[in-house]
Order: C-alpha cells, then structure tokens, then sequence
C-alpha cells in the first residue's frame, strides 16, 4: 500500500499524511480513523452507505 491509499482511506491527502508523518500534530478525529481504519479493519465506505441510507429522525 502506498502512501496515496494508506491516508486516502481516512479522507487524508499524500501531502497531508506526510506532513503528520515528519512531526505536524495530528488531529485527535485523523488519530482515531487511522485506528479504526487500520488497526481496527473498519470500511468507512460501508459506514457511509449505512449512513447515508438510514431514515430521518
């Protein structure tokens, strides 16, 4: 996996994850994707769906 797919799928730029990567301060939101994402193997494009497909309250 490349650095591209690697943040792409937390909705993070390769620009924006190199940056994190040398030092910037990641936002507590980014931190807790990239766990979910790839530690916790979660598909954020089936949470999304489900979101997005949920009727109104």
């Amino acid at each position: 996996m490349n650095q591209i797919d690697f943040w792409g799928k937390v909705g993070v730029t390769q620009s924006g994850g190199s940056r994190y990567e040398t030092g910037r301060k990641m936002p507590k939101p980014v931190r807790e994707l990239l766990r979910l994402v790839h530690i916790e193997c979660l598909d954020l494009a089936k949470v999304n769906k489900k979101i997005w497909k949920s009727p109104p309250c």
